[in-house]
C-alpha cells in the first residue's frame, strides 16, 4: 500500500512519459524501478549513447526495462546514422539481439521525404517495434521553414504507417523547435498540432518543470510528456496528479 493511500485521493492517469537514459548503471535502473517504475512509460538511450557503452550492460538495462513492462529504444540520431549509412536493416536486427522492443525513427539531421520516412516505420513496425517518430529538425532555421500544418500532416501520415506515437522535436533542453518560441506562438502552435494529430498521439519534449506545468495546465495531466531526467519522473507525476502547488487545484482532485 503507498503512504497517504486511504486519506489523499488522486486521479488516475494515463499520460505517457518517457524517461531519458544517458548513461545510467544497471545498478541505478535496478533501484529506479523500484521507487519509480510505474511513472515511467518508455525510456530513451539518449542519443547514441547505446553504441558507446559495453553490449552486455546495455542488453542488462533494456531486459529490466523490458521485464518492468516499458518501451525502451535508443535514440532517433543512431537510427539515422544507420540510414545514412545504408544499415538500417542491420541496425533492426541489432535491436532485437539487444532485446530493444520498439524505435524511434527521425530525420532531424539527415534529408528524407515523408514516404521514405513511412517506409521506415513500416519495415519497423512489420519487425515487431513500437515505432516512436519523431518530426522536427535539430537546426532551428530547418525547422523554421515547416508550418503547423506541415507538422500534423507529417505527423498524421507517420500515425498512418504505424507510429504510436509522434515527438514533438525539442531536444535535451525542451526549447527547440516550436517549443522554443515565444510563448504565444508557442501555445498556437502547439495547440494547432494537438488539434490536428490528437492529445493520445503527440508527444512534447519537456525536460523542466516549468515546461511540463504549461503543457498539462493547456492540455490536461494526460499530456505525453518526454526527455523526463530519471530525478524529474517523480517529481511529474505530482504535478500530474496535482499534488503540487503550482497544478493543485488545476487538475481534478475528487481521486480515482
Amino acid at each position: 500500500m503507498k503512504a497517504f493511500e486511504k486519506s489523499v485521493k488522486i486521479p488516475k492517469v494515463d499520460g505517457a512519459t518517457v524517461m531519458l537514459d544517458k548513461g545510467l548503471t544497471p545498478e541505478f535502473v535496478e533501484s529506479f524501478l523500484k521507487v519509480a517504475g510505474e511513472y515511467v512509460t518508455a525510456v530513451k538511450l539518449g542519443w547514441g549513447t547505446a553504441r558507446l557503452i559495453d553490449k552486455e550492460i546495455v542488453a542488462r538495462k533494456v531486459e529490466m526495462y523490458v521485464d518492468a513492462g516499458l518501451d525502451v529504444f535508443p535514440g532517433g540520431t543512431l537510427a539515422e546514422i544507420a540510414i545514412a549509412q545504408g544499415n538500417f536493416e542491420e541496425y533492426l536486427n541489432e535491436l532485437d539481439e539487444l532485446g530493444f522492443n520498439a524505435i524511434e525513427i527521425s530525420d532531424g539531421m539527415i534529408p528524407m521525404s515523408i514516404e521514405k520516412k513511412c517506409e521506415l516505420i513500416e519495415r519497423a513496425c512489420e519487425h515487431g517495434f513500437t515505432v516512436y517518430a519523431e518530426e522536427g529538425k535539430k537546426r532551428d532555421e530547418e525547422y523554421s521553414v515547416l508550418s503547423p500544418s506541415d507538422i500534423v500532416g507529417r505527423m498524421n501520415k507517420c500515425v498512418e504507417a504505424g507510429a504510436k506515437y509522434v515527438i514533438v522535436e525539442a531536444r535535451e533542453s525542451g526549447k527547440h523547435g516550436p517549443m522554443g518560441a515565444e510563448k504565444r506562438e508557442r501555445v498556437r502552435v502547439l495547440s494547432e498540432i494537438v488539434k490536428g494529430v490528437g492529445i493520445q498521439r503527440v508527444m512534447f519534449e519537456a525536460p523542466e518543470k516549468e515546461q511540463q506545468f504549461e503543457l498539462i495546465v493547456k492540455f490536461g495531466p494526460e499530456v505525453n510528456i518526454a526527455n523526463v531526467p530519471p530525478e524529474e519522473v517523480i517529481p511529474l507525476a505530482t504535478l500530474r496528479a496535482g499534488l503540487r502547488a503550482e497544478t493543485m487545484g488545476r487538475v481534478a482532485l475528487d481521486g480515482e
